[in-house]
């Protein structure tokens, strides 16, 4: 049976992800060890964006025999820092209209918490000249 990570933001709204796909969305700061990935995901109800450890992230069996597959939103972002040249990829659910690449909050109502690029700087909303995409569609 398939396992669920459910992800909780701070405050209390729960997101069911499959598992494979916390896998696939998840990343590392350059110089760390794999086993330190983290995932950076704004909650589709209010917007809060914020980063957790993979293994942070508790997952529970499906109890379903069909298989989950939200369609997800990711967009790549850059840092605050003007020099530096890294980005980060956002992950959340994408609106209700899988052929229209959007969030299901609006980006311009998303607050980043703790988010950073690799280097360390806090990341902005500005999108950097990767285009969002989606998966699961």
């Amino acid at each position: 049976m398939e396992q669920i990570g459910i992800w909780e933001c701070p405050k209390g709204h729960k997101t069911a992800i499959p598992e494979h796909d916390l896998l696939g969305m998840s990343s590392h700061r350059k110089g760390s060890p794999t086993d330190n990935a983290f995932v950076d995901f704004v909650c589709p109800e209010c917007g809060l964006g914020t980063r957790l450890p993979l293994l942070h992230i508790p997952t529970q069996p499906s109890g379903s025999k069909d298989r989950y597959l939200p369609v997800l939103f990711h967009i790549p972002l850059r840092c605050d820092e003007p020099s530096c040249e890294v980005r980060t990829v956002v992950h959340t659910l994408a609106g209700s209209d899988a052929t229209t690449v959007a969030p299901k909050k609006a980006e311009p109502n998303w607050k980043l918490d703790g988010i950073r690029c690799y280097e360390g700087h806090p990341v902005t909303k500005t999108s950097t000249d990767r285009e969002p995409w989606l998966t699961n569609v």
